[in-house]
């Protein structure tokens, strides 16, 4: 199913006056020349509003989307948490402590 052409704009890259201007699924416009095949897909919607504005279509205004509010955690209280007991380990220098402390 082709996609409804909501108006057209010179082309930046190769000068054709016919680069159709598209709306994909997202409802954002977007830019295809016939000629050269180049495409431009604005990822937001206020560049999407500036090519509607070169293709002479005045868009509905832009409204910045409220900030969610930021979800609370619960203070969790520290836990203590047992070290393990490490078990000696062999030294070298064992025998001479054995006999100091003898």
């Amino acid at each position: 199913m082709a996609k409804k052409i909501i108006g057209t704009c010179p082309c930046p890259e190769c000068g054709m006056g016919g680069a159709e201007v598209k709306e994909t699924k997202a409802g954002l416009a977007y830019r295809w020349c016939p000629e050269c095949n180049a495409q431009y897909f604005p990822r937001c919607e206020a560049t999407s509003a500036r090519l509607l504005e070169k293709c002479g279509i005045k868009p509905e205004p832009v409204r910045e989307r409220e900030p969610e509010p930021e979800l609370v955690n619960p203070v969790m209280a520290p836990v203590q948490v047992a070290k393990p007991q490490r078990k000696p380990v062999a030294n070298p220098f064992d025998m001479f402590l054995k006999k100091a402390t003898a």
